[in-house]
């Protein structure tokens, strides 16, 4: 009984093990395991769409930010949900500094139409 749960463990170590290097090695393999980040807020406007895909509600959403200090949204540039399930609240962000945001999933549509994607 404890081999068994020992082989299961080293099983599932291997399976961790070898996904996770097939990953770094494999842009497909890569796309396929991870996860991007994703805009659920920009300048006033709530991504609904982006919202209902990732099973995050208005309130999960305003409780963040609450949480890093502020009290309004219209102070808010952008809130994007992280791959680790977090969210990044961006106060305000320059023309040159919105190169943070190039890897979240919907920016780029949504800066392009507004003209401050570089």
């Amino acid at each position: 009984s404890l081999l068994q749960g020992l082989l299961g463990l080293a099983v599932l170590l291997a399976i961790q093990f070898g996904l996770t290097w097939l990953a770094s090695r494999s842009s497909v393999v890569q796309h396929w395991l991870k996860a991007e980040p994703t805009l659920l807020f920009f300048r006033g406007d709530l991504q609904l769409d982006a919202l209902k895909r990732e099973r995050i509600t208005q309130g999960e959403m305003r409780a963040a930010v609450r949480a890093q200090g502020f009290s309004a949204l219209e102070d808010i540039e952008a809130i994007v949900l992280e791959t680790d399930g977090s969210f990044s609240v961006i106060q305000s962000m320059s023309s040159q500094a919105d190169s943070a945001l190039m890897d979240v999933e919907g920016y780029r549509g949504l800066a392009a139409s507004t003209n401050t994607y570089r």
